[in-house]
């Protein structure tokens, strides 16, 4: 098959923050310890905003927070945040609805995969061996969003 090209253009992408501490387990046991023990247990924050311009192009930011806590799980402690500039091609037509599915859903998942690419490379010489990002409903990141707006317009 080939690939259609969207009509949303990445014109830029920045890497702003990147802080990975390795955390040491409180006791070292005599067996081979497994990583997935740890990482599972690992709270996972995304947080991500859009600044639309008037010259057509759109700024996403994404932050992702892995073990961010006061009192993170031993293993690794991550965050990274990052910005997009996207702009849709201005000869094509869309409705409404696609355009903002485009700066959106598609910005975020974009930056989101840009962002656990870094978390990958960042983490793969590190002692427990690379951490990949496990897949995010980005459904539902956008419905607590929503719910953040609405209730911060309160």
């Amino acid at each position: 098959m080939k690939a259609k090209l969207s009509p949303l253009i990445w014109l830029n992408f920045a890497l702003l923050k990147s802080e990975f501490d390795f955390i040491q387990p409180a006791t070292i046991s005599k067996k081979k310890l497994d990583p997935s023990t740890f990482f599972e247990k690992y709270v996972i924050d995304v947080d991500f905003s859009n600044n639309i311009s008037d010259d057509g192009t759109f700024q996403t930011f994404t932050k992702i927070e892995i073990n961010n806590e006061d009192e993170p799980e031993a293993g690794y402690k991550i965050l990274v945040e990052g910005t997009g500039i996207f702009q849709i091609k201005s000869e094509v037509e869309l409705p409404e609805g696609h355009i903002k599915n485009l700066q959106n859903y598609s910005a975020v998942n974009l930056l989101i995969n840009r962002l656990r690419t870094h978390i990958l490379q960042m983490t793969s010489l590190s002692v427990f061996g690379a951490y990949d990002l496990p897949p995010i409903d980005i459904t539902d990141l956008f419905k607590q969003k929503n719910e953040q707006n609405r209730v911060g317009k309160d």
